[in-house]
């Protein structure tokens, strides 16, 4: 499709569904020189060679279905023009990484008379997760969205061994924690921090302890963390990559053993 001013909010949809679909030739053809980029949590890019430069790896995303969209071109001038948009998205069923959010957009489109050319000089991106892990382009820290999603999948699937909750007992009081919910735990000093895939859960005991009373599903990579093997995605040389896009660390000497007892744990899935 062909970017003029007189479909910008056509192309921004275009644009978008093809970016989904890994495709970033109608992203990348319509970017300004010095194109502002501004996505979720502390992702502020400026000028297109530094966009671009995020993509030289290929894409970290899986495969995203865009639904619920509504795109709207706002301050319609001779030669610029507003678009703002929402829309939701999901990965597909089957995907490695399982995210569900709902997205806004703002895009800001100006025509040079030179060349009668539309580029984008101004792009904001927001959805419900709050930061990036490190240089991440595409977000896996789990929405609320994405949980719904989660218990959707494994809803209809029909076939997740369920485990019962967890009876925690401290000078607190009582606590149940959902293992089914659990992506990974990581002792912080003597108490232990538990990742779920919507909230995060400080307890006041060790994680030795805490490792105990978890089941079979969960493996210790690592003396300072327990993780749950059904929210693993990859497991490379020194390092476990949750689907959250946590890299849990591998002691080198304990690598082959790691992996082989987590592959032993999936057989049984």
């Amino acid at each position: 499709m062909e970017l003029t001013m007189e479909n910008v909010a056509e192309y921004t949809e275009y644009m978008l569904r093809e970016y989904y679909h890994l495709n970033t030739e109608p992203f990348f053809s319509a970017l300004d020189t010095d194109v502002m980029w501004i996505g979720p949590g502390n992702l502020f890019v400026f000028g297109e060679a530094a966009v671009k430069s995020y993509f030289k790896d290929g894409f970290i995303m899986p495969n995203i279905e865009m639904e619920n969209t509504e795109f709207y071109e706002l301050q319609p001038e001779k030669d610029s023009s507003i678009v703002v948009g929402r829309f939701s998205c999901h990965t597909e069923q089957d995907a490695d990484k399982v995210a569900a959010a709902n997205q806004r957009v703002t895009i800001h489109f100006r025509q040079y008379s030179e060349k009668k050319s539309v580029k984008i000089t101004h792009m904001h991106v927001s959805n419900e997760w709050n930061e990036l892990v490190d240089d991440e382009v595409f977000p896996f820290k789990v929405s609320v969205q994405t949980y719904r999603y989660v218990q959707k999948l494994v809803t209809e699937s029909g076939v997740k061994k369920w485990y019962k909750k967890i009876e925690l007992r401290n000078d607190m009081g009582l606590q149940y924690i959902d293992p089914n919910m659990v992506v990974y735990a990581e002792a912080i000093g003597k108490y232990t921090v538990v990742h779920f895939v919507d909230k995060i859960v400080t307890i006041k005991r060790l994680i030795g302890e805490v490792a105990l009373l978890f089941p079979e599903i969960f493996c210790r990579p690592h003396r300072g963390y327990l993780v749950n093997c059904e929210f693993i995605v990859s497991v490379e040389r020194y390092r476990i990559t949750m689907v959250t896009g946590t890299m849990i660390p591998i002691p080198e000497k304990r690598y082959f053993k790691v992996r082989e007892e987590i592959a032993a744990i999936m057989q049984k899935v």
